[in-house]
C-alpha cells in the first residue's frame, strides 16, 4: 500500500512539471546607497544625543506623474564602526535608463540621486550614480557605494 502511495505521489509530481515553462529562480536588485551623514565639523549626525533617526529623513521616488514617498527602503546600519544611512534608489526609469530618488534631511535642502540602471534578465543593476548632478560612482569603480555627505 505504501509503495502505491509513493508511486502515485511521484507520478503526480512528474506530471505537474511543465517543461516549456521557464523558471526565474533568482532576482537580484542592486540599488543600495550608503551614506555617512556629518556636519561641517565632521560629527556623525546619526549618532549622539541629537542623532537623526529614520523618522527624521524622507525618501521619494520619481514616477511618471511626480514624486511618491518611499515606504520600504530606509534604514540605519553600521559601517566602519559608525551609524550610516542605507536607502535604495528608485527602480522606476524616468528617461534613458535613469531613475531619480529624492532625499530630504532635517532642516537641509533636499538632494536628488540619479542612477543609471540596467535590467539584464531578472537582475536590476546600478551602473552610475550622481548626487545633484555630480557623478559619484560608476560600475567600473572598484569602490563600494559608500559616501560621506556633509550637511551645512
Amino acid at each position: 500500500m505504501k509503495t502505491k502511495i509513493l508511486l502515485g505521489l511521484l507520478l503526480i509530481g512528474l506530471l505537474a512539471c511543465d517543461k516549456d515553462e521557464s523558471i526565474d529562480c533568482c532576482v537580484n536588485i542592486d540599488t543600495y546607497i550608503d551614506l555617512r551623514l556629518q556636519d561641517a565639523d565632521g560629527h556623525n549626525l546619526l549618532e549622539g544625543d541629537q542623532a537623526w533617526t529614520t523618522g527624521d529623513i524622507q525618501v521619494y521616488h520619481h514616477l511618471e506623474d511626480g514624486w511618491e514617498i518611499s515606504t520600504n527602503n530606509l534604514m540605519i546600519i553600521e559601517r566602519e564602526s559608525e551609524n550610516c544611512l542605507r536607502f535604495f534608489a528608485s527602480e522606476e526609469i524616468v528617461a534613458d535608463n535613469i531613475s531619480e530618488t529624492k532625499l530630504i534631511l532635517p532642516e537641509v535642502e533636499e538632494g536628488i540621486f540619479k542612477t543609471e540602471l540596467s535590467n539584464t534578465g531578472s537582475s536590476l543593476i546600478m551602473n552610475s550614480l550622481w548626487y545633484n548632478d555630480v557623478l559619484l560612482w560608476e560600475i567600473t569603480d572598484s569602490s563600494d557605494r559608500f559616501f560621506t555627505l556633509t550637511v551645512q
